[in-house]
């Protein structure tokens, strides 16, 4: 996709990452001293997240990472899409495709989170559902700093280029993914929660959204 308005907004948010960087660079390292730790999850969960701007860090990450999540739908979608198709698009429709793509993945945050509130409530277990929360929201910051660069550099691609940045930026998310899972399963048994209620979660909370999504989005293309 080579739009003026695309890569000027795929430059600003990497110049938003870099302020990032540089105003939370004591973060950064609390979160990985966080990640790398060989602790329980309780137990690590147990300091307090808020402690010098960590918990601003947090959203601030959280929110770098779901307008990237955007701009990588749209990225994906144009490869996916055939030029003449493409080229039919109004330049405000095509200007507009980021800002609607991270609407759609905040819904699914929105979604996870708001799953998790209300079973939660149901169980009256709101602590846990908060550790829970916090686990997710530690490893989406992680996520974000390995994979922006990576999707930077593969949002700036010409179209049928950039697999190298785009295979490394799926890695990335893998190692990251499979981090959370192990963090999250860690916490199930913490709390000695049966193993069954945790594969429950997974596919109602972390699997139901994304392949909803993914069926609405592969049906309309059809």
């Amino acid at each position: 996709m080579r739009n003026a308005a695309f890569e000027g907004a795929v430059l600003l948010l990497a110049g938003l990452y870099v302020m990032l960087l540089y105003r939370h660079l004591g973060d950064v390292r609390s979160l990985l001293s966080r990640i790398s730790r060989d602790t329980a999850s309780v137990e690590r969960l147990a300091e307090d997240p808020g402690r010098s701007g960590f918990g601003r860090f947090l959203r601030v990450a959280a929110a770098i990472g779901l307008l990237f999540a955007g701009i990588a739908v749209v990225k994906g979608a144009d490869e996916l899409v055939p030029p003449h198709r493409a080229a039919a698009l109004a330049p405000m429709a095509v200007a507009a495709l980021p800002g609607l793509a991270t609407l759609l993945c905040a819904l699914v945050a929105g979604f996870r989170i708001a799953a998790l509130r209300i079973a939660g409530a149901v169980t009256r277990t709101q602590p846990f559902v908060g550790q829970l929360l916090l686990v997710g929201r530690i490893y989406f910051a992680l996520a974000v700093l390995f994979a922006v660069p990576l999707v930077t550099l593969y949002a700036l691609c010409p179209r049928g280029g950039g697999s190298l940045w785009l295979c490394l930026a799926a890695g990335a998310l893998a190692v990251t993914s499979m981090l959370y899972l192990r963090e999250s399963l860690h916490l199930f048994i913490g709390k000695k929660i049966s193993i069954l209620h945790w594969f429950l979660y997974l596919c109602a909370v972390e699997i139901f959204p994304v392949s909803f999504v993914w069926l609405l989005l592969a049906g309309s293309s059809q």
